[in-house]
């Protein structure tokens, strides 16, 4: 699965999650490039907080969904099989009023049992496609907040495994002589 096919997944699911009802219109998914250099991710993430603070529109109640871009492994079994496991994570997120630690405490249970279903969606995605491996086991989720205008949430960590070997495999039509 390359980033457009990952990216169009969980638009999919923002989409038909009754939670959430992504529309092109509502922005109720964003995505985010973060770099896994520690450097760079501290200011992609920096500009992912003031971007949240400044534009994004979300009023209390209203859970949004943040995806994050994957990092990648290589593996070999030192034979004939090649795979690669992309790890990654989104956000599921949700503005509360400052101070109000009962409605805080109350979005991230909701944000958690939001971030539970599209885990689910996804797994059942990737079970459907026998070239893609992913369990629950594999998972874990961190709660998160205050981002940007008091957004607090679920963040949810996740990686599969996918066969590489064709993808891997020398072609030489793809280089020049």
């Amino acid at each position: 699965m390359r980033l457009q096919a990952y990216t169009d997944l969980f638009k999919t699911a923002a989409a038909q999650h009754v939670a959430i009802g992504y529309t092109p219109d509502n922005g109720r998914f964003l995505r985010i490039l973060v770099s896994s250099d520690p450097i760079a991710k501290q200011l992609d993430l920096t500009n992912f907080y003031d971007a949240l603070r400044s534009r994004l529109k979300a009023k209390e109640g209203q859970p949004f969904l943040v995806l994050q871009n994957y990092d990648l492994d290589y593996d070999d079994n030192g034979g004939d099989h090649l795979s690669r496991a992309p790890h990654g994570a989104y956000y599921v997120l949700q503005k509360v009023k400052p101070g109000d630690y009962d409605a805080r405490d109350a979005a991230v249970d909701a944000c958690e049992e939001i971030a539970e279903d599209l885990l689910a969606y996804v797994v059942h995605h990737h079970r459907e496609n026998y070239k893609i491996r992913m369990s629950v086991r594999d998972c874990f989720a961190e709660h998160v907040g205050p981002i940007g205008d008091n957004h607090v949430g679920v963040r949810m960590n996740f990686t599969w495994s996918e066969t590489a070997t064709q993808d891997l495999t020398f072609n030489p039509t793809k280089f020049t002589s």
